[in-house]
């Protein structure tokens, strides 16, 4: 769920629109295609990202992206992941400071276990610990 509690950040370096934002750890054991669908009723955008996730260098790590390619304004991603490698996908609205109750629909070969990435997740409340970790 995307709510007015968490951080914000621009989907592009070069943008000032401000966006809520949900980074959710991927792990897989399997490598192969996985897909990751967004179920709404707004407008969504998702981002995977391999590796780190840094808020104030979106394009950083990016691997993939996209906006409206499930239809109805949901994202669809489909990427071949390796195992035991890191991916943090992002999932936020189109709008700006939209907020919005959203699923992720995963389908792949294999399990898939997502988890809120907790680096990202906390940067509202400690701005700080952007400078700490990079």
């Amino acid at each position: 769920m995307l709510n007015d509690n968490q951080a914000t950040y621009s989907r592009s370096e070069n943008s000032t629109y401000q966006h809520f934002y949900e980074a959710i750890d991927i792990s897989v054991k399997t490598s192969g295609f996985y897909i990751f669908i967004s179920e709404s009723n707004m407008d969504t955008s998702g981002a995977l990202y391999n590796g780190y996730f840094y808020l104030t260098y979106p394009l950083f790590n990016l691997f993939q992206e996209n906006d409206d390619g499930a239809g109805n304004e949901q994202f669809y991603i489909k990427a071949y992941l390796d195992s035991n490698v890191k991916y943090i996908l992002v999932a936020t609205t189109f709008g700006e400071l939209v907020t919005v109750q959203f699923t992720i629909i995963a389908t792949s070969p294999d399990n898939v276990k997502f988890l809120p990435n907790q680096y990202a997740n906390k940067l509202k409340t400690h701005p700080q610990y952007l400078k700490d970790q990079v």
